[in-house]
């Protein structure tokens, strides 16, 4: 009787990146998470000098596809490295929240 081997799937661009650039990308997702926070704060602070309208047109649309990535983002993952921790329902159900709260706007 044979057994079944186990391979591993390829490796995108060649594998892991060294400590360097690793680094590098770290420091600049955090420089970006960072704009992501200021800029909501500035957008929960009513937006001084932005005019309503160009805050509310495009409302519904983007957080719409803002919570189908989301969504999409954990069916993926958990279809690719299955049940890894209880961030993934976390942010499934922050992802469908915030379909709803789009689609009622």
């Amino acid at each position: 009787m044979t057994h079944p081997t186990l391979t591993r799937p390829p490796r995108l661009f060649g594998g892991p990146l060294p400590a360097g650039p690793r680094r590098a990308l770290a420091a600049i997702e955090g420089a970006v998470a960072l704009n992501a926070l200021g800029g909501m704060g500035y957008a929960l602070g009513g937006a001084a000098g932005v005019p309503d309208e160009w805050l509310r047109r495009g409302a519904r649309g983007a957080a719409l596809a803002s919570s189908a990535a989301m969504v999409r983002w954990i069916v993926a993952q958990v279809a690719t490295i299955g049940y890894r921790s209880p961030l993934q329902p976390l942010v499934a159900a922050t992802g469908l929240t915030v379909a709803y709260l789009g689609a009622r706007a």
